[in-house]
């Protein structure tokens, strides 16, 4: 059986846009989309047909309103961004194409936050997860081609914080970061040309396992997603400026996983 459910959230870490949500009890995945404005549920038996038929449809409803401009307030960067009940994640470019990107990670809790930055995460797509560790933030870069918990990917990318963006307290957690070198010519990232690009997203209540080491395991995240980011949209004359406000942070421990705190 299938269950599709749309529902618009009162209250998130950023404005929320309607969640659409179906979820396969052959499988056990649970796919999420941020839609327009609208509140229902569907139950549909297991008939393809009847979803393949249904499902474009809602989707078509606000597709084009997944993107959201987002104003970090501690930095006061502005990324264009996704945002649901649980989780915001948003992106800023530079004019022109470089391998870089300034990105803010908000999610409610004390879970963990993960994104691909190309589409599912079962395709070898580059990963970031995300979550607090007392007051510092975590970050991880994963790779995997199967379900379960990825493993640690290794590469010329990082993650460099902007401290005035990056802190936790009792309801959420908040990383903006350089992510440098996170734009990869080899399929795993959004091109640094691209003007679209689908970027995957999953979120957990449940913390990781072992929350002080960038290499934990994790358990399986209660919901996930793709949404199709406006890369031109996301082109920002102020890039070099905020980009200065890395050098402020605190790095505690080293490369493919970072613990930082502002």
């Amino acid at each position: 059986m299938f269950t599709i459910l749309l529902k618009i959230p009162s209250s998130g870490p950023g404005k929320s846009l309607l969640a659409i949500q179906w979820h396969s009890e052959n499988r056990g995945d649970t796919y999420s989309h941020d839609l327009s404005e609208l509140n229902f549920v569907l139950l549909l038996a297991s008939n393809t047909m009847l979803l393949s038929t249904i499902l474009p449809v809602a989707l078509s409803l606000g597709v084009g309103a997944q993107q959201v401009a987002y104003t970090e307030k501690g930095s006061g960067i502005t990324v264009q961004a996704f945002s649901n009940a649980n989780l915001v994640f948003g992106i800023a470019l530079p004019p022109e194409p470089t391998t870089d990107f300034i990105g803010v990670v908000v999610g409610k809790g004390s879970g963990y936050v993960g994104i691909s930055l190309n589409g599912p995460m079962t395709q070898n797509s580059l990963l970031l997860a995300t979550w607090p560790n007392g007051k510092a933030l975590m970050s991880s870069f994963r790779k995997t081609s199967s379900y379960g918990s990825p493993p640690v990917a290794n590469g010329p990318f990082t993650v460099v914080p902007i401290a005035n963006g990056t802190y936790t307290n009792t309801t959420h957690f908040v990383s903006t970061f350089i992510c440098k070198n996170c734009i990869l010519a080899d399929g795993t990232t959004f091109g640094s040309a691209d003007t679209t690009n689908a970027i995957g997203w999953a979120f957990s209540t449940a913390a990781p396992k072992t929350k002080a080491s960038a290499s934990t395991a994790f358990s399986k995240h209660q919901s996930q997603g793709n949404y199709q980011a406006d890369l031109t949209t996301a082109r920002t004359a102020d890039y070099a400026k905020w980009a200065a406000y890395a050098p402020n942070a605190t790095m505690l421990t080293g490369k493919r996983g970072e613990a930082f705190k502002g």
